[in-house]
């Protein structure tokens, strides 16, 4: 059953430790339809090369070469020269798969006749291997889609661990110049979709590097989109789904909490401290809304309170969590 074909977009930059890795978990799918477009953004070591060594090897990838402009930029240089029709999937270049992922995810999405298809994922962090143990199957469809997948926490909003219609992507392009660009996508995503299907199946290993953008302990002033975003977000949400709209004002706070958590690690904290004063005053301001909300865990409370008012306090019990003497996550 390989009548459809899926193109696979690789946005690469300087991974030449894992690419090799990740390369052959693609072409050596057990499902073989498939168009390899690898985007190379400008590396400066030899993923450039080893891209071209593979294209020779396999005819079905496709490589592009271009000047280092992000992630984001990688990834719609290869939407904008992927074969019309068919399906899209995405694999970041650190990453890996299962063989049998495409035939798996291909089989649901055609079995349920589904516009999006989720599969489990593994995190990979040294040598340890973790996975979430509460991803389990669902079909969704139409209007409940935005409405089931924004009130629960089934669903990762992550674009690599999925297979998309491609006509999906027709209106829709990642932002440039920001950090989690996947969140910007995935909410007009669902609202073009009229099926979802979410299976248990773990299929991709996502490697966290030390090194990354998440992991640097430089801070990066594009995770400060990420409290712009999720306004924009709350607005829309409040008047295209009201009854949303409390779980998204929340998301706001989260957001406040995912920035000033990123400048307290950060080894240049003093230069954003009028940053995090800022997000202080605003936990402050909603800290009555928070304790009595029943979208935050009694743990998060407690977080949101001891940042809001103490962020050396916050910054010790996370430093303390991270060492895993006390639970505060």
């Amino acid at each position: 059953m390989e009548n459809d074909l899926i193109s696979v977009i690789v946005p690469i930059y300087n991974v030449e430790k894992y690419l090799q890795e990740c390369l052959d978990s693609i072409i050596n799918q057990t499902y073989k339809n498939l168009e390899i477009i690898l985007v190379d953004d400008g590396s400066t070591d030899n993923s450039g090369i080893i891209c071209n060594e593979y294209a020779k090897k396999d005819n079905r990838i496709k490589v592009i070469h271009k000047k280092n402009g992000g992630l984001s930029s990688a990834r719609n240089a290869g939407m904008d020269e992927c074969s019309m029709g068919g399906y899209i999937t995405f694999v970041d270049s650190d990453d890996w798969l299962e063989l049998d992922t495409y035939e798996l995810a291909y089989k649901t999405i055609v079995d349920f006749n589904a516009d999006i298809v989720a599969y489990n994922f593994f995190v990979d962090f040294k040598n340890t291997s973790l996975f979430d143990e509460n991803f389990q199957q669902y079909c969704i469809c139409d209007n409940e889609i935005v409405d089931r997948i924004y009130t629960n926490n089934y669903y990762s909003t992550v674009i690599w661990n999925k297979l998309y219609k491609k006509d999906l992507f027709k209106d829709i392009r990642f932002p440039l110049n920001c950090v989690f660009e996947d969140w910007y996508v995935y909410l007009p995503l669902l609202e073009n979709c009229n099926k979802l299907v979410i299976v248990s199946d773990k299929m991709y290993h996502y490697r966290q590097r030390i090194n990354s953008i998440v992991n640097s302990k430089v801070f990066d002033e594009r995770y400060l989109n990420i409290i712009d975003y999720s306004k924009k977000r709350y607005q829309y949400i409040k008047e295209n789904y009201p009854k949303l709209s409390d779980i998204a004002k929340e998301d706001v706070l989260r957001s406040y909490v995912t920035v000033a958590e990123k400048i307290s690690f950060s080894t240049d904290a003093y230069e954003y401290k009028n940053v995090l004063k800022k997000i202080q005053s605003k936990l402050r301001s909603e800290i009555f809304s928070v304790l009595v909300s029943n979208n935050h865990s009694n743990v998060s409370k407690i977080k949101i309170l001891v940042l809001a008012f103490n962020s050396k306090l916050y910054k010790f019990l996370l430093k303390t969590r991270r060492r895993k003497l006390v639970p505060f996550d």
